[in-house]
């Protein structure tokens, strides 16, 4: 779909704007980094380094804002926040010297006390873009998208993202698309980042039409299979030691668990989460009959014993209390917890 017109005399012609697809945790903020700096050295190479008004780095919200203020600091790049230093000295342009980190939801058409109208930055700018892909579809991106290119019109854009060709796809969009078959210079996405034989190894289940018949066993191979990272994490703790691991975390996701107004979907989703909390909630008086009787937990075929060492690394009394609280915000007042706590030695 991204095919190359990099030859064309019509590409290079009109192209004031580079994009670099590579996946996440691949090095896209280094790229930057080198861009930047190569940017800098040929701009003044070539006598243009004093066309730019600003450097401008887009960012999708503040966490990650403050992420790439430190890391600009560590490359000994200046960089900081355009909001916090509006007024001031460090607002005002400073050419290429200098990386203004702004949200792109701060751009808008008036100046506000939270936002930036678009036209007082100009269009003379060296725009860097993170998670390059947003603003592709819907009303609201469509014009974050406008905002951003109108910053550019007559200075430099690299963008960056993990998935530029998925959000062209999806956008439908026949300008996006030759937009960025032109402009995608670099192609390092999942895939490639994988077979290179980095990324996470993954294991995706097909389960069949009715979960219900296999809820149990999927649950409790989960439930096992998490038992067993743990206890290879403790038990092997100065073996991967110097590859600084942290310790196994087991994750559910969902798009909602919070109060309020819910669609359709997003109770069904809901559910799910509550069939989760269900099941580890029923788990509490088999472990708490093997703590106090000594017992293990057998299959016909297998036995697989959980002793006190084992049965130690789970934090009854915070995960009862989180239970406990998570039933109050959704009100599940028939959603019954009992919990001896005299039962357990944590």
């Amino acid at each position: 779909m991204l095919r190359s017109l990099v030859g064309s005399e019509m590409c290079i012609r009109d192209r004031n704007k580079l994009c670099m697809q590579n996946a996440t945790g691949s090095g896209k903020t280094l790229l930057m980094h080198v861009n930047l700096l190569q940017y800098r050295h040929y701009a003044a190479k070539h006598g243009k380094d004093k066309e730019l008004s600003r450097v401008i780095l887009l960012t999708p919200n503040e966490r990650l804002s403050e992420q790439h203020i430190t890391e600009f600091r560590e490359s000994d790049i200046s960089a900081g926040s355009y909001l916090q230093s509006r007024g001031g000295l460090f607002g005002l342009a400073q050419g290429l010297e200098r990386v203004d980190v702004l949200e792109i939801t701060k751009l808008a058409d008036q100046e506000g006390p939270n936002t930036i109208a678009t036209r007082s930055l100009g269009d003379q700018n060296l725009l860097l873009v993170d998670e390059g892909h947003r603003g592709m579809s819907g009303k609201e991106e469509g014009v974050w998208f406008t905002r951003r290119s109108d910053l550019c019109a007559k200075g430099f854009t690299f963008e960056y993202s993990a998935t530029f060709e998925q959000a062209v796809q999806a956008s439908g969009n026949a300008d996006f698309e030759n937009s960025y078959a032109k402009t995608v210079v670099f192609d390092y996405s999942y895939r490639w980042f994988y077979e290179d034989g980095f990324g996470k190894d993954y294991q995706i289940l097909n389960l069949p039409g009715s979960f219900e018949e296999t809820q149990s066993i999927y649950m409790t191979a989960c439930l096992l299979k998490f038992y067993q990272q743990l206890r290879i994490y403790e038990e092997k703790a100065k073996v991967f030691e110097p590859f600084n691991l942290e310790k196994p975390l087991w994750v559910f996701v969902g798009s909602t668990v919070s109060s309020g107004k819910m669609s359709k979907d997003e109770q069904i989703v809901a559910t799910d989460v509550a069939l989760i909390i269900q099941f580890i909630a029923d788990w509490y008086p088999r472990i708490q009959a093997m703590q106090s009787r000594g017992t293990s937990l057998a299959t016909q075929k297998d036995k697989v014993s959980l002793r006190e060492q084992h049965l130690a690394l789970l934090d009854y009394d915070t995960l009862f209390f989180e239970l406990e609280r998570f039933k109050r915000e959704r009100s599940w007042y028939n959603f019954n917890l009992t919990k001896d706590l005299s039962l357990i030695h944590i």
